[in-house]
Formats: structure tokens, C-alpha cells, sequence
């Protein structure tokens, strides 16, 4: 009986630590987006990020994220900049950034993740390489670029000269472990 027994318990364990984990974005993770201008470059940097992500470690390629900001949420040390970007962007119209995931492919450390990003009622194919850390909790790290062209955003302009067209964005996402798992 005791083998038996054995034999069981050792298949559930395995069975358990095959299924998917699920984790929340926590408020330590962070959105960083960069605008460039002829006479000065800046930064602005939200913590108000949310969202999902689902990740098996015995079959890293089931990984998916679902991963959104507020428009508002982001500060970049200038109430007049801030709310310049809230009226370009039509804050008031489209008040989140989403990001959802269609494929996550994963080797080693480095994960190069494909999906659709939503900015200003638009959605755009995006990829981007992204370094992967579960060994405490989950972590994401990484930076693309977008072109405010491509999602309809009208480009501001200080003495007659236009921000650039290509805004950086570089992220560090964190994840706990939600608690029924």
C-alpha cells in the first residue's frame, strides 16, 4: 500500500508543478516612456500598472500577459508637459495603453513576446524582447519603440519645431503569485 501511496503523491506533485501559475502585476512595476525634442529630451514614469500574467514553468511557451497603463498616471516632473500629453493623446477619449499577448516565446531567460498595443483608439502588431526572471515571483524587463504616426497622435511643438515622431518606452514589470495558487 505504501508504494502505492508513494507512487500517487509523487504524480499529483508532478501534476501540480506542470500547471499554469498565475500572477498579478504588483505596484512596484514600472512604465517609463521617452519623448525627444530638438532643444530638450524627458521622461515620464508611471507605477500605475495592471494586469495579468500566466506562466507554466514546465511549458513556458502557455505564457501570455495582459499589461495596462493610465495615461494619467504617468508623471514627468511637469504639470504643463503632463497635461499637454493628456490633450494630444485624447485622454479623455482613450484613457489606458493596453498591451495583450497573441505568442510568447521563451529560451532560456529572454522571452520575445508578440501582441497588440492599443494607444489612442488604435491597435499595432507589436514584438519585443523581453528578459524573464520567475526565480522570485515573476519579473519582465525590457524596451521598444513606438511612432506616434502610427497611432494617430497629433505631435506637439515648442517654438514651431515638432517633438520627434519616435517616443522609447522601457519597462519593468513585477508579479506575486496570486494567493489561491
Amino acid at each position: 500500500m505504501k508504494p502505492l501511496f508513494f507512487c500517487l503523491s509523487f504524480s499529483l506533485l508532478q501534476w501540480l508543478a506542470a500547471q499554469s501559475h498565475s500572477y498579478t502585476i504588483t505596484d512596484n512595476s514600472v512604465i517609463i516612456y521617452h519623448g525627444y525634442h530638438p532643444f530638450h529630451n524627458w521622461s515620464g514614469v508611471s507605477h500605475a500598472v495592471s494586469g495579468n500574467i500566466e506562466a507554466s514553468p514546465k511549458n513556458p511557451a502557455s505564457f501570455s500577459c495582459s499589461v495596462q497603463v493610465s495615461l494619467k498616471s504617468f508623471d514627468s516632473g511637469s504639470i504643463n508637459r503632463d497635461s499637454n500629453m493628456l490633450t494630444f493623446t485624447e485622454y479623455y477619449l482613450y484613457p489606458r495603453v493596453v498591451f495583450g499577448s497573441e505568442e510568447i516565446a521563451i529560451s532560456d531567460s529572454v522571452a520575445t513576446v508578440r501582441g497588440q498595443l492599443f494607444v489612442h483608439g488604435t491597435t499595432r502588431d507589436l514584438e519585443v524582447t523581453v528578459e524573464v526572471d520567475t526565480s522570485k515571483g515573476f519579473r519582465a524587463t525590457g524596451r521598444f519603440s513606438i511612432s506616434l504616426s502610427d497611432y494617430a497622435v497629433k505631435r506637439p511643438s515648442l517654438l514651431l519645431l515638432p517633438i520627434s515622431d519616435k517616443i522609447d518606452i522601457e519597462f519593468d514589470i513585477r508579479g506575486v503569485l496570486n494567493k489561491n495558487e
